[in-house]
Parts: structure tokens; sequence; C-alpha cells
């Protein structure tokens, strides 16, 4: 029985790049609306996206395009808890796993991702919010608030 080989710290990571020019394709097709085969639709807007992508990186959206054995050929799916400019934070970030994250988008941006149960972008949000909290609070202890 072979075993796998165990890559050290001094050792290139293949798989780390081969997941990052994966990502950066698929992150380049999505910006070009390329092979694109699922629309979201939020506040009468349409966004073009890849059904395997959302899939794979949403559990939500992987039981609405797949119910059970049999694939969903829906080519729309209606988002109305979601506006739209928070939408594409959210894709920006399935994408590419960076999104544009503020004081202003960032409650938002933890409801969407507990909507889509995105919990690597859940855990962002929770990570910013609580930074930007203590900074805030640090801020106003120094000016006497």
């Amino acid at each position: 029985m072979e075993t796998a080989e165990v890559l050290t710290p001094t050792q290139p990571d293949f798989r780390y790049r081969h997941f990052s020019d994966v990502t950066s394709t698929l992150g380049g097709l999505w910006r070009r609306r390329l092979y694109t085969d699922l629309t979201l639709v939020t506040d009468g807007k349409y966004v073009r996206c890849h059904r395997v992508v959302l899939a794979s990186a949403s559990s939500y959206f992987h039981a609405r395009l797949y119910n059970g054995k049999k694939e969903n050929t829906t080519d729309k799916i209606f988002i109305n808890d979601v506006p739209r400019d928070i939408l594409g934070d959210v894709l920006d970030f399935v994408y590419s796993g960076e999104c544009r994250l503020t004081e202003e988008n960032g409650e938002d941006l933890l409801r969407a991702a507990a909507i889509f149960e995105l919990g690597a972008l859940r855990d962002m949000c929770d990570f910013f919010l609580e930074d930007f909290v203590r900074a805030k609070n640090a801020l106003q202890a120094v000016q006497g608030g």
C-alpha cells in the first residue's frame, strides 16, 4: 500500500497553487459572464453565474439546485431577502474568497452569509464586526466619550 507524501513547509504546495489558479479562472469567467448557466434575480436585476460554483460553495444553493437525486433544471432563482449590492459582494466572496467589507455593509453581509449558509463569509464578517466594535470603543475611550 502506498503512502501519501506529506508536504513540509519548505516544499511548494502545488495543491494550493492549483486551487488558487482554478479560483482565479472561475472568477474571471464570472466577471466576463462566460459559460454562465444560472440567473439570480434580486431587486428586479439579473445576475448571471455558474450553478456548479454556487452549489459547491453554499448548501443553500445546493439544496435549491439539486432536489434529492434529481437536478433542478431551473435557470432562475429569485432572491427576495438580499439587496443587489450585497448579493454582488456575496458572489465576489464565492468566486474569490474576498469581498468588500465595510461598516456600512458588514451586518447585511453577515445576514446574507447566514441565509446562503456560507460559514467562511460568516466568520469573516464576525471577525470584522468584532474588530470594528473594539476599535470604535477604543477610539471613544481615548476621546473621553
